[in-house]
């Protein structure tokens, strides 16, 4: 059967000349065209001989091509991913530093003076068109963590405007993707409560609501914790809900504490399939864009392959079921599995280059039985 999402593989993290390489020999090996590539701040912007602000990501976007192009896909990243990462967090009350960002003015200087506009020029011009700005807000490791939504704001706005120039004369060329909260957040019933705080009333509540009674503007959201905000922006909202959000679409890690839960055709059994139904209650409006998946931390293990595979074929056939009849109702475009070799959390396995591709062997096989 052919699926109704694409497919694909989180690329290598950190991104280098060496690990892509490796990359694209599993990515070419599975046959799929998809990738989530990140995106790092470049070097000095003010040195005239370069030709990208990260020519480590370049590379990697040349890497999935050549992967591609190697399957008969063409010579495209039209169905990739550009994460955009940076290691240091940035404040909104902090005049004068390097990393403030109080307006949607300072949120442009900011990805230009960190060379992601060089970055995301390149991978637009090869067809790419999806960015999504940071990773799992909700998440202690990571610099950005619980960062000030008016800062995610400012820089959703500035990308949208950034390569939406003279529409409708012109084509959108690039939509940017709100990161959805880490995977393994644990069950509190129907409506997980720690997913919930991520865009509720509780925690930080990115999608701006007030006491539980759903979505706000970003205006109403400022007077409700008596705040300013860029005026640019007060009358949109975070989230898509249908074209006022300054965020086209939401990009989710979907993961599940072992490869038979990863695997499990119902929402009830798998966590992996739960945090898109979640969503659905923020946001029914929105494409998914599921860019981590797995269902264990053993990445180069030949279950987690079939698990990926069975969790794919799962989404695509939910996804042709409407949401009403608890399908996901054609939202989900993308699943970006977690199983490349190089993708460990130490990205090289201690030191060691080169390891066998037990993972990708079991999800080559299983995709054939299942028939995509």
């Amino acid at each position: 059967m052919a699926l109704n999402i694409w497919t694909g593989f989180h690329w290598c993290s950190p991104v280098n000349a060496n690990n892509n390489a490796m990359a694209e020999e599993s990515l070419q090996k599975t046959g799929r065209w998809g990738a989530t590539i990140l995106m790092y701040n470049g070097n000095n912007p003010n040195d005239p001989t370069r030709l990208y602000a990260n020519q480590d990501f370049a590379d990697a976007c040349d890497q999935v091509m050549n992967a591609r192009e190697a399957v008969n896909g063409g010579r495209s990243l039209d169905q990739c991913v550009a994460r955009l990462w940076f290691g240091q967090p940035l404040t909104i009350n902090s005049p004068g530093q390097p990393n403030n960002i109080a307006s949607v003015s300072d949120a442009d200087n900011w990805l230009r003076t960190n060379g992601y506009y060089d970055s995301l020029n390149y991978f637009v011009s090869n067809h790419g068109q999806l960015c999504v700005v940071f990773n799992e807000l909700n998440q202690p490791s990571e610099p950005q963590y619980n960062i000030d939504p008016r800062i995610m704001g400012y820089l959703g706005f500035a990308l949208q405007n950034a390569y939406w120039i003279n529409y409708p004369t012109n084509p959108r060329l690039l939509f940017t993707l709100f990161p959805g909260p880490t995977g393994l957040l644990g069950s509190q019933g129907a409506f997980d409560n720690y997913f919930q705080a991520n865009y509720g009333n509780t925690g930080i509540g990115y999608d701006l609501w007030h006491n539980g009674s759903g979505y706000l503007s970003f205006g109403q959201w400022a007077t409700d914790h008596g705040v300013s905000v860029d005026s640019t922006i007060a009358n949109r909202t975070m989230l898509y809900h249908g074209g006022s959000g300054v965020y086209d679409r939401i990009a989710l890690h979907c993961y599940a504490s072992t490869e038979a839960q990863f695997q499990d055709s119902t929402i009830a059994n798998n966590p992996a399939l739960q945090y898109v139904q979640w969503f659905q209650q923020v946001d029914s409006s929105e494409w998914v864009y599921v860019t981590e998946a797995s269902g264990s931390q053993s990445y180069d293990d030949y279950n987690e392959g079939v698990a990926l595979a069975w969790f794919e074929y799962n989404v695509s056939n939910l996804n042709a079921q409407s949401i009403s009849s608890g399908g996901f109702g054609g939202q989900v475009q993308a699943v970006y599995g977690y199983i490349l070799d190089i993708t460990n959390p130490g990205a090289s396995r201690n030191g060691i280059d080169r390891f066998s591709c037990h993972a990708t062997d079991g999800y080559n096989a299983e995709r054939q039985d299942l028939g995509f």
